[in-house]
């Protein structure tokens, strides 16, 4: 699985266009669906990744 930086994203969005893009028909292109947004598919794996991020906040948010 790649990366979570703009270029491999880029890339992934690319390549299931061009996928949606090659679909002859209603049957491949939900198998591009299933290929990119089921439970395995390529985004939601990279969700999953995205998800497993601790992110620390550049400054404390404001308080009410």
């Amino acid at each position: 699985m790649q990366g979570l930086d703009a270029q491999s994203l880029s890339a992934v969005s690319d390549e299931i266009l061009q996928a949606v893009d090659a679909a002859q028909n209603l049957d491949d292109l939900e198998n591009v669906r299933i290929n990119a947004l089921g439970k395995k598919g390529r985004i939601s794996l990279l969700m999953r990744k995205l998800g497993g991020w601790i992110l620390t906040p550049a400054k404390p948010p404001d308080k009410l």
